[in-house]
């Protein structure tokens, strides 16, 4: 089970990063635009990732209080 849960995370980042080069590919034309979208993107990704983790861990806490 904890080898599911670290490759699930890897997979979540790894399909975030694959959005992000592709916004950046499709809006290359305009650099700023391109530069803006991914670190917009970015900001985004690790703040919902941090969100989940905190999430995991106060249910495991929980969890372990009972």
């Amino acid at each position: 089970m904890v080898v599911m849960n670290k490759i699930m995370w890897f997979a979540c980042v790894l399909v975030s990063v694959a959005y992000l080069a592709l916004s950046f590919i499709v809006v290359g034309g305009e650099q700023w635009l391109a530069i803006g979208i991914t670190i917009i993107g970015s900001i985004i990704m690790f703040a919902t990732l941090k969100t989940v983790r905190y999430w995991v861990i106060r249910h495991r806490i929980k969890v372990s209080d009972k």
